[in-house]
């Protein structure tokens, strides 16, 4: 039986979600180290980097509740 669920759900999305997300656990479940300074390195460069759009983004929210 077919749900309104599986009629929406891209079997191809949910695929390559499901299998990133496993790789990403498993990255952090066998190499704790390398993973947290990996994903504090990432952090670190995308604050940096765009950190300007956040502002911007943030900013369109702001807008839009005072109007």
């Amino acid at each position: 039986m077919k749900t309104a669920l599986t009629n929406t759900m891209n079997p191809f999305v949910f695929m390559v979600s499901s299998i990133s997300i496993f790789t990403i656990t498993l990255l952090g479940v066998c190499f704790p180290n390398f993973s947290r300074s990996f994903f504090q390195t990432i952090q670190s460069e995308l604050i940096k980097d765009f950190s300007w759009f956040y502002v911007l983004a943030d900013g369109q929210k702001i807008r839009f509740l005072l109007l």
